[in-house]
C-alpha cells in the first residue's frame, strides 16, 4: 500500500522547465533577426511611403517601439498579474509536453524558410503593383499577408506545439487581443494629435514669450511661424515641443498608476492629481523653453539645442510623475493606509544603482554641447550606489570565471554590430575634439572613468535591474527565492524586451539582452551575466575608438 502511494507523486513533468528548454525560442529569435537584416537590406520603401502617409509612419523604424510599448501597457492594465500568470502557464504547460525530436521541429523550420522566400519574392512585386496602382495589388497584398502569417506560425509551431496551447488560451488570446486593439488604438490616436496640435502650440508660444519677457528682454516672437527667441538665437515650436506629448505621457501613467493601486487609493479625491499633473507638466515645459532661451542666447546655443532640449524635459517630466506619486502615498487625504517600509529592501537594492546612474546622467547632460565632460559623476554616484547595497550582493566579492560567459559576451557584441547603425563620423570628430582640448592629466582621468564605467558599472547596474531583479520578478513576486537559473517564457522575453527598450538601438538591445539571460541560465549565476555583459562592452568601447587610437591612449 505505502509502495502505491510513493508511485502515485509527482512527476518531474509538472517541475519548471529549465534554462535548455529555452534554446528553441533562441534559436529563433537568431533567425528572425537575421531575416529582418535581410528584408531591411533587400526593400526600400522611401518611394512609396512619399506618396501615402500612413504607410510612411507604419514604415519607419521609430514607430515600431512606441507602438510596441502602447500595446504592452494595454495588455499589462487589462489582464494584470492574472494575465501574466496564465501566460506562464501556458507556455510551461506546452513546453513540458513537447516530445518531439530535432528532426520533427526541423520540418516546420522548412516550411517556414519556404514561406519566407515566398514572402520576399511577394513583397517586391506588392511594393512594385503599389507604387503603380496595378489592379492585381489587392490579389498580391492577400497572398502576401497568406505567406507572412504562414512563416509566422510555421516558425512559433517548431519552437511550441500550437496544439497543446489552445487549451489554455482562451484567457490569455482574449486579453492579448483586446490589449492589441486598445493600444493600437491609442498609439493611432497619439498620431492623430499632431493634426490638432496648432492651438496647444500657440497658447505654448505666447505663454513662453510672456515668462521671457518678465526678465525685461526683447522677444521676438512670430506666431505665424510659430519662431520666438532673442536677437541671433531663434528657435521655431514644434509640435514636439507644445507640451501635448509629456500631457499624454503623464495621463496615461497616472490612469496606470490609479488602476494598479485602486484598492489602496481613496476614490474620487485622488482623481484631482489628474487635471493638477497636467496642468504642472505643461507649465513645466513652458519653463523648460524659456530656459532653453537664455541658455542659448546667454552661453552656448549648442548646449542649448542639443543636451538641454533632449534631456530637460525628461528630467522635468520624471520629477513630476514620481512627485505625483509620492504625494498620494504620502498624503492621508489620498491613501487609505500608512505602508511601512521595510529596513531590508532589496528591490531598492537591485534598482538603485541603475536608477541613479541614469538621472546622474540626465541631469549632468543638461549643459553638455555633445560631450559628457561630467560623466565621472555618474561613475562615482553609481558606484556609491552599489556600495550601500554592498550585503546584498555576496557573489560580487566571490567572482568566478566562466569560459562560456566569455564566449556569449563576444557573441553579443558581434550581434551589437550587425545590429547597430553606424556611429556617426561627424560626432565621433567632435568628441575628440573635446577631449584633445583638455590638459593631459584631465583627458586621462576621463578615459579611465569612462573605461570603467562602461565596462565594469554600467554592466554591474543593468544586470542588478534587469537580469537580478526583473527577470525573477516576472517568475514571482517574491523575487529573491528565484533561483538565477529558473527559466519561464514570460521572465525571459519581458526582461530582454525592457532591456532592449532602454537603449536607442532597441532592436540590437532586445538581443544582446536574450543572450546575457542565456548566460545567467548556463551556471544560475548573475555574475556570469555581468561578465558577459563586461566583454561586450569593453570590445564595443575597443571598437569605436579603434585599436590604433586606443593604443596611443595606452
Amino acid at each position: 500500500m505505502s509502495s502505491t502511494f510513493r508511485s502515485s507523486a509527482p512527476v518531474h513533468l509538472a517541475d519548471p522547465p529549465r534554462w535548455r528548454s529555452g534554446l528553441p525560442a533562441l534559436a529563433a529569435c537568431t533567425l528572425v533577426l537575421g531575416e529582418y537584416l535581410l528584408t531591411s537590406y533587400a526593400f526600400d520603401i522611401r518611394p512609396l511611403a512619399e506618396r501615402n502617409d500612413w504607410l510612411a509612419v507604419l514604415g519607419s523604424a521609430g514607430s515600431v517601439g512606441p507602438l510596441a510599448l502602447a500595446v504592452a501597457t494595454a495588455t499589462l492594465l487589462l489582464g494584470g498579474r492574472p494575465f501574466l500568470e496564465d501566460l506562464r502557464r501556458m507556455l510551461e504547460a506546452a513546453a513540458s509536453v513537447d516530445r518531439r525530436s530535432l528532426s520533427g521541429r526541423l520540418v516546420f523550420v522548412a516550411v517556414h524558410l519556404v514561406s519566407f522566400a515566398a514572402f520576399l519574392s511577394l513583397n517586391r512585386l506588392l511594393l512594385d503593383a503599389l507604387t503603380v496602382n496595378a489592379p492585381h495589388a489587392a490579389l498580391l497584398a492577400g497572398a502576401w499577408l497568406g505567406s507572412a502569417l504562414a512563416a509566422f506560425f510555421a516558425l512559433a509551431h517548431a519552437v511550441v506545439p500550437l496544439p497543446a496551447l489552445l487549451p489554455a488560451a482562451r484567457s490569455v488570446m482574449r486579453v492579448l487581443a483586446l490589449g492589441t486593439a486598445l493600444g493600437s488604438a491609442a498609439w493611432a490616436g497619439g498620431l492623430a494629435t499632431l493634426r490638432f496640435w496648432d492651438p496647444l502650440g500657440a497658447v505654448t508660444l505666447h505663454a513662453v514669450a510672456a515668462v521671457l519677457r518678465l526678465a525685461g528682454d526683447d522677444v521676438y516672437v512670430d506666431a505665424a511661424t510659430a519662431t520666438l527667441g532673442f536677437e541671433g538665437f531663434r528657435v521655431e515650436i514644434a509640435p514636439v515641443c507644445s507640451g501635448y506629448e509629456g500631457v499624454g505621457l503623464l495621463t496615461i501613467l497616472t490612469a496606470a498608476y490609479l488602476w494598479a493601486f485602486r484598492g489602496s487609493l481613496r476614490f474620487p479625491r485622488v482623481l484631482a492629481i489628474l487635471p493638477f499633473g497636467i496642468g504642472l507638466v505643461w507649465l513645466a515645459n513652458v519653463v523648460r523653453i524659456a530656459a532653453l532661451m537664455v541658455v542659448g542666447a546667454r552661453w552656448s546655443a549648442d548646449a542649448a539645442l542639443g543636451s538641454f532640449h533632449s534631456k530637460a524635459g525628461w528630467v522635468v517630466f520624471c520629477g513630476i510623475a514620481l512627485g505625483l506619486v509620492a504625494l498620494t502615498q504620502r498624503a492621508p487625504f489620498f491613501w487609505r493606509e500608512r505602508v511601512e517600509v521595510a529596513s531590508a529592501n532589496p528591490t531598492a537594492a537591485y534598482l538603485t544603482p541603475l536608477l541613479v546612474l541614469v538621472a546622474i546622467h540626465l541631469v549632468t547632460g543638461l549643459f553638455s554641447a555633445g560631450f559628457p565632460l561630467l560623466y565621472p559623476l555618474g561613475v562615482a554616484a553609481g558606484a556609491a550606489a552599489l556600495w550601500w547595497h554592498r550585503d546584498h550582493y555576496p557573489w560580487l566579492f566571490r567572482p568566478v570565471f566562466s569560459l562560456e560567459a566569455c564566449g556569449i559576451g563576444c557573441a553579443a557584441f558581434a550581434v551589437w554590430i550587425a545590429l547597430a547603425p553606424a556611429e556617426d563620423p561627424m560626432a565621433t570628430d567632435a568628441w575628440r575634439r573635446e577631449l584633445g582640448a583638455l590638459a593631459v592629466p584631465v583627458a586621462a582621468l576621463w578615459i579611465a572613468f569612462r573605461a570603467l564605467g562602461s565596462s565594469i558599472l554600467v554592466p554591474l547596474v543593468e544586470e542588478l535591474a534587469f537580469r537580478g531583479y526583473l527577470l525573477r520578478r516576472l517568475v514571482s513576486s517574491d523575487f529573491t527565492s528565484v533561483p538565477f537559473a529558473r527559466f519561464g517564457w514570460v521572465s525571459f522575453l519581458g526582461s530582454s524586451a525592457a532591456f532592449g527598450l532602454l537603449h536607442e538601438r532597441w532592436v540590437a538591445g532586445i538581443a544582446v539582452g536574450m543572450l546575457f539571460a542565456l548566460a545567467q541560465y548556463c551556471r544560475g549565476r548573475l555574475g556570469d551575466a555581468v561578465l558577459a555583459h563586461a566583454i561586450t562592452n569593453l570590445l564595443i568601447t575597443l571598437y569605436a575608438i579603434g585599436w590604433r587610437e586606443w593604443s596611443l591612449w595606452v
